[in-house]
């Protein structure tokens, strides 16, 4: 989630700089102050919570597929799932089975 946040964060910043606050001083010349975050009235919000997993980082599949290695604050911890419910899914996002 934390990539997602910098991303949107990143985007936004660039947003701002590439249209700068423009004036016209005392001497009627146009003058412009570059945008930061700061001039955010409100912060990002994001609209419900998600998460970017990235394979063999995040999680992986672990001895012939029978085990869910996931990773935690702590550690990596090995978790135990059932195999059948997830077939469906995999099948119908990427075409193939991994089960097999």
């Amino acid at each position: 989630m934390y990539k997602t946040v910098i991303a949107r964060y990143n985007t936004v910043k660039e947003q701002l700089l590439e249209h700068p606050y423009r004036y016209k001083d005392e001497k009627g010349e146009w003058q412009s102050i570059p945008k930061t975050l700061e001039w955010l009235f409100k912060p990002v919000s994001f609209s419900r919570p998600q998460t970017d997993l990235v394979r063999n980082r995040d999680y992986s599949f672990v001895e012939n597929g029978s085990l869910l290695s996931i990773n935690t604050l702590g550690e990596r911890i090995k978790c135990t799932y059932e195999r059948e419910h997830f077939k469906e899914y995999f099948e119908k996002a990427y075409g193939i089975c991994i089960f097999l």
